[in-house]
């Protein structure tokens, strides 16, 4: 059933392909994508874990992934997608003025700094006394095990952080497709804020962020090549070679996070084949196995907004994104179980059905308008943010999770902030300078 499953991805991933007329960016692509990488793990690990899949697992996969790809073509054919419209380069460099950008760097410092010695302390609480492995080792226990929080002031300048970094990024990549590449070495300090932010976030131990910043730079790319090259081949070639590019900077990613939490000497391809393929194992076990039902509605999904409930006294308790681990084969566990297993517990296989359709339907709509759009705006900055939550599908979810989340709400209002502050204006001006040249012709 494992061979079925990945001939049915691999039928379906050309499918997607010729019917979005060769758009590698399509979600629904990219979609059936991450699942085959995972089943791939899956595959080369499937003699050495003695493991199978049931036909309803691989039936229920299969029409997850549809799903998506529903959605996304509704979505088309509703906006009238067509080819993108091109965006000239531009005639000016975005620039943001020294005085602002020293005390940006100032900011990321102090950030930084002040992470770090929460960390110690942190880790400090929980028996850490020497060695930097062993501190973000113990820090991750004092976090994850114990509940203890970094401090709401702190949070909120890790989320400026976050926000300064993204859009720091799209302003040097920006600098690199619109205007002139020959100059670009002299612009790598706007991604200082990114390298602080970066290694702040790695002393937690934790990498979803990492690869969320990743994601969020390739599909920026991918979006800069489709708005200024005319050639479909070449801007196709180009991002098929930075998506081989970002899956490197994953595996290096979780190695390097892997030795800092304590791995080294372990087996890294068989913790990089949990992570990446055992998630659908996992779910494989779901389905199979009797259900708990839910104490609360959608407390699987909707962690965001239970806890904003909680928060205003509506519901008693706390909401967790953990799940409970699973055992694979009698020797492997694992507590991910793909984007699926959180949709069919809270809401049924058709209520799963709905909302793939939905989430295929979102990011169709706003790729749409993206091809479209005459000119970069906040969609483009907010769209390759949450696009994670597709990259992800294959492992566990992040749509709906982070919905109305601390984190989700912060990143947004921040990087919505500076976008109105640094970049709309240059981008305004310079689409009414180009207007302006235009009308004259």
């Amino acid at each position: 059933m494992i061979y079925i499953l990945f001939v049915s991805l691999l039928v379906m991933l050309i499918i997607s392909f010729f019917i979005n007329k060769f758009d590698l960016l399509s979600p629904w692509l990219i979609s059936i994508s991450v699942f085959i990488i995972s089943l791939l793990f899956v595959i080369l690990n499937k003699d050495n874990w003695d493991i199978s899949l049931s036909p309803y697992t691989v039936l229920i996969i299969i029409i997850a992934v549809l799903s998506i790809g529903i959605g996304e073509t509704f979505a088309r054919f509703v906006f009238r997608d067509t080819s993108p419209t091109l965006i000239p380069k531009a005639q000016n460099r975005m620039k943001i003025p020294r005085l602002i950008n020293f005390f940006v760097y100032m900011f990321s410092v102090v950030v930084l700094i002040w992470y770090y010695l929460r960390m110690r302390e942190i880790a400090g609480i929980v028996g850490y006394s020497s060695g930097q492995q062993l501190l973000i080792q113990y820090a991750r226990l004092g976090i994850l095990q114990y509940g203890i929080s970094v401090g709401p002031v702190l949070a909120v300048a890790t989320f400026l952080l976050r926000a300064l970094s993204y859009v720091y990024t799209f302003i040097f990549l920006y600098n690199f497709y619109m205007f002139n590449k020959s100059r670009i070495k002299s612009e790598v300090y706007y991604l200082l804020p990114s390298i602080m932010y970066l290694v702040q976030y790695s002393l937690s131990g934790s990498r979803g962020a990492i690869i969320e910043y990743f994601t969020y730079v390739i599909i920026l790319i991918g979006i800069f090549l489709i708005k200024t090259k005319k050639s479909n081949i070449e801007t196709n070639k180009r991002i098929a070679k930075y998506a081989v590019l970002g899956l490197l900077v994953f595996f290096i990613v979780f190695i390097f996070l892997g030795n800092l939490k304590g791995w080294k000497g372990a087996d890294v391809k068989s913790l990089l084949s949990i992570y990446t393929g055992g998630s659908i194992l996992a779910f494989d076990n779901y389905l199979n196995l009797p259900k708990v039902p839910n104490e609360y509605f959608a407390e699987e999904t909707l962690v965001g907004v239970n806890n904003l409930l909680s928060r205003i006294g509506i519901y008693e308790r706390e909401f967790s994104r953990v799940l409970e681990f699973t055992v694979i084969d009698g020797k492997i566990t694992t507590n991910i179980y793909t984007s699926i297993r959180r949709y069919i517990q809270d809401f049924g296989v058709f209520g799963m059905i709905i909302v793939q359709i939905i989430i295929g339907f979102f990011f169709g709509a706003l790729y749409s308008k993206i091809k479209k759009s005459k000119r970069f705006n906040y969609v483009v900055i907010f769209y390759s943010i949450l696009f994670m939550s597709v990259i992800y599908q294959s492992i566990d979810e992040q749509f709906l999770t982070t919905f109305l989340s601390t984190t989700q709400i912060f990143t947004v209002l921040f990087t919505y902030t500076f976008y109105r502050m640094l970049i709309r204006p240059k981008l305004r001006k310079e689409y009414l300078q180009y207007s302006n040249m235009t009308s004259k012709d």
